[in-house]
């Protein structure tokens, strides 16, 4: 397995993680200080999945002051989005769209890369860019342009630009180190 696969399922993984937590937890609570365990919780897990790629990572493991400022805004950046994911789940979405809505932040990050950092996308990129918007679009129902007006709240707070940008965050954090 190449290394970069082995990355992509460990996030994938701590990204269900979160969302089922949040899901069994955000159906329990209705007050704002049950919404705010969850929060923590769910930030918690966050902390142990990073803490296991930094310790699993060989050699340096600081950086100069742009890579830890864009590490901060990298982690306020997965706090809105698991602001919105909760919100999300109370107000009826469905764990599987939204664990699915989450992972397609790849798509605005990979035109940030594109544009920020000058790099290329290539044939393969490109589709695999295709298909995850295709796979976006059926997994919601296949929805016409009237349909997609009228979506419920919890898909607008999933979907919200705000909620992508911790991608951008982890290009900028990338490139920092």
């Amino acid at each position: 397995m190449h290394k970069w696969m082995k990355w992509t399922v460990l996030e994938a993984a701590s990204k269900t993680v979160v969302r089922l937590l949040q899901k069994v937890l955000g159906d329990a609570t209705t007050t704002l200080g049950g919404v705010s365990a969850v929060i923590f919780l769910t930030g918690f897990v966050q902390l142990v999945m990073g803490l296991f790629g930094l310790l699993s990572k060989r050699g340096e493991k600081t950086s100069d002051l742009k890579g830890k400022i864009g590490a901060v805004a990298f982690g306020l950046g997965a706090v809105w989005c698991n602001v919105c994911a909760l919100f999300a789940f109370q107000y009826g979405g469905d764990v599987v769209v939204i664990t699915f809505l989450t992972t397609l932040s790849m798509i605005p990050g990979a035109f940030l890369d594109r544009f920020w950092f000058k790099k290329r996308l290539l044939p393969r990129q490109w589709f695999g860019l295709g298909v995850g918007l295709l796979a976006g679009y059926v997994i919601l129902g296949c929805p016409s342009l009237q349909e997609v007006r009228s979506f419920p709240l919890w898909v607008w707070l999933v979907l919200s630009p705000v909620c992508q940008t911790p991608t951008l965050y982890e290009e900028l954090y990338a490139a920092a180190v």
